[in-house]
C-alpha cells in the first residue's frame, strides 16, 4: 500500500491543479474576450488588430485546452513522452500570456491581473509535472537487487 502511495502521491495534485486549468482557462478567455470588446467599442482599434487579437485568444484558448489534454492524458496513462508535448505547450501559452501582457494594444490594470494570474498558475504546474515525471522515471527504473 505505501509504495502504491508513493506512485499517486505526486500526480494526485497535478491532476487537482490540471482540474482548476480548465475551469481557470474558460474564465480567463471570458473575461479577456469580454474586455476585448469593452476595448473595442470605447477605443480606436488599429485596422485589422481587433480581428488578430481575437484570433490570438481563440488561439491560446485552444492551445490551453489541448495542453490540458496532453497533461491529464500524461498524468492517468503514466508516459512520460507525452509530457514533452504538455510542457512545449505550457511554454507556448506563456509566450502567448506575455504578449498580452505586454504588446496588446491597449492594456488595462485588468489584464496584467488575468495574465500575471495566468502566468503564476502556469508556473505551478511546471514544478508539479516535473516533479511526476520524475516519479515515473524512478517507477520505470529497475530496482537494484541486494544479496
Amino acid at each position: 500500500v505505501e509504495a502504491r502511495m508513493r506512485e499517486v502521491w505526486p500526480a494526485l495534485p497535478f491532476h487537482l491543479v490540471l482540474l482548476c486549468d480548465l475551469w481557470w482557462s474558460l474564465l480567463y478567455t471570458a473575461a479577456s474576450l469580454s474586455l476585448l470588446v469593452y476595448k473595442r467599442v470605447k477605443f480606436f482599434f488599429p485596422r485589422h488588430t481587433f480581428g488578430v487579437e481575437v484570433f490570438f485568444y481563440v488561439v491560446l484558448f485552444l492551445i490551453l485546452l489541448l495542453r490540458r489534454f496532453l497533461g491529464t492524458t500524461a498524468n492517468r496513462a503514466h508516459k512520460p513522452p507525452m509530457f514533452a508535448g504538455f510542457f512545449f505547450l505550457t511554454t507556448t501559452a506563456a509566450a502567448c500570456h506575455a504578449y498580452f501582457l505586454f504588446l496588446q494594444v491597449y492594456v488595462f490594470r485588468i489584464d496584467q491581473i488575468l495574465n500575471i494570474a495566468a502566468l503564476v498558475f502556469l508556473g505551478l504546474q511546471v514544478p508539479l509535472g516535473v516533479l511526476v515525471l520524475v516519479c515515473l522515471k524512478r517507477k520505470g527504473q529497475p530496482k537494484e537487487k541486494t544479496s
